[in-house]
């Protein structure tokens, strides 16, 4: 199992950067279940375009 912490705001500015780690995190030799921690996230936008 891989656990990835998110802090901060999730917005069009750093959803890229999230998406890499994620990305990043499921690679081979990734563990087969993936967990994102958004307990931390103080703001997340509602935009589509993420």
């Amino acid at each position: 199992m891989t656990v990835v912490s998110v802090a901060g705001d999730l917005d069009l500015a750093t959803a890229p950067g999230l998406r890499e780690h994620l990305r990043a995190a499921a690679r081979p030799p990734a563990a087969s279940v993936l967990i994102v921690d958004v307990a931390q996230v103080a703001f997340c936008t509602s935009s589509n375009k993420l």
